[in-house]
């Protein structure tokens, strides 16, 4: 393919790694769309240096061509944004979804699928509950089998109260507000409003929880000397967060 332009200047030499990028996979999806074959094709990264306005129009393209011709397509991506701009704009029928961590400890450059489940950032409420109590398990176990001493059983079960409070904050943006309002979407969902539920009871809940959070996570000042909370009450703590969201799906 040759670009050309008014002043004779070559594009190579001008267009950003994003641009380059851009012009490569749109003339690879044109070409492709002349195929007489329906094979797989495999993209890896295919967002590297796109603004998100590119990246949006990708993720469109892409699911188009699964739409349309019933293509599969393997992407293989860093970028989380991008994961779930797909998973917004196709069927869950259509998508599989695999999350891979490298494996240092064993193999170099080798991958495992870590729980089937995505990055903590991108999780909704129910994947956090289950990971929540699945993390308190293990500090359960690190406290009984590892002998761990108290500073660091301290800095475990802070970590895991930090985790509680991004919960319920994703609570308010997923169950109270209905998903009206995405932080990983660039459009509001206004057909998402009646979905949303909000009352003094709902409100006094989540300040009540998300201060009793923040002062498990938070520094302490060292003449309180707080006791730790017990895992029964960590186990509570989490059920709170599963009723509630049961109250409001």
């Amino acid at each position: 393919m040759l670009l050309k332009n008014k002043q004779g200047l070559d594009p190579q030499k001008i267009f950003s790694e994003g641009e380059k990028n851009t012009v490569s996979i749109a003339y690879f999806l044109a070409e492709i769309s002349h195929a007489k074959h329906k094979g797989t094709l495999i993209f890896d990264d295919p967002v590297t240096s796109l603004d998100h306005k590119h990246r949006a129009k990708l993720a469109e393209r892409i699911v188009d061509e699964v739409n349309s011709t019933g293509r599969q397509i393997i992407i293989f991506t860093h970028d989380i944004v991008f994961l779930l701009e797909l998973e917004q704009k196709i069927s869950d029928s259509l998508l599989k979804t695999i999350y891979l961590k490298s494996d240092n400890k064993n193999i170099s450059g080798r991958v495992v699928d870590e729980d089937k489940g995505r990055p903590w950032t991108g999780m909704r409420v129910n994947h956090r509950i289950t990971f929540l109590n699945k993390r308190l398990t293990e500090i359960r176990k690190a406290k009984k089998n590892e002998g761990i001493s108290d500073n660091m059983l301290k800095v475990m079960v802070k970590g895991w109260y930090e985790l509680l409070r991004e919960s319920w904050e994703r609570a308010v943006e997923e169950l109270i507000l209905g998903d009206v309002v995405n932080r990983f979407r660039l459009g509001v969902a206004t057909q998402n409003l009646r979905r949303v539920q909000i009352n003094d009871d709902i409100i006094n809940e989540v300040e009540q929880q998300m201060t009793y959070c923040s002062n498990q996570a938070h520094d302490q000042s060292p003449e309180r000397n707080n006791p730790l909370p017990e895992f029964a009450d960590m186990e509570t703590d989490v059920r709170k967060l599963k009723e509630f969201r049961k109250e409001l799906i």
